[in-house]
């Protein structure tokens, strides 16, 4: 018999939709991969270009080109290695934390 518990840690939301222009609040932004406005901005887009998220909007719900399609996929690839990227910076930075309380308790 197995003891392990199959519930997660921790819950990470996935949307080609930038979170914090959708109202997305459930997600903190460490738990939500999604492109963010200085993604869009990197592409082209303005901070409150309502255009591009519209054109998200449009790929997401209806028939597109496969170019568009591999245009939205790569940009949600693009998203993921950030958020991995971010993630692991963020996990080193607890570790160091959790590091110096320790030693500093030792002292």
């Amino acid at each position: 018999n197995n003891n392990k518990s199959s519930a997660a840690d921790r819950t990470v939301a996935i949307s080609c939709f930038p979170q914090d222009t959708i109202g997305m609040t459930a997600f903190s932004p460490e738990d939500c991969i999604s492109p963010s406005l200085t993604t869009l901005e990197e592409n082209g887009a303005s901070d409150v270009d309502l255009a591009e998220i519209a054109s998200l909007f449009r790929l997401a719900t209806q028939p597109t080109s496969r170019e568009e399609l591999t245009q939205v996929f790569e940009l949600g690839y693009k998203n993921a290695e950030k958020w991995c990227r971010r993630e692991l910076e963020r996990q080193r930075q607890e570790e160091d934390k959790l590091r110096q309380e320790m030693r500093a308790s030792f002292l």
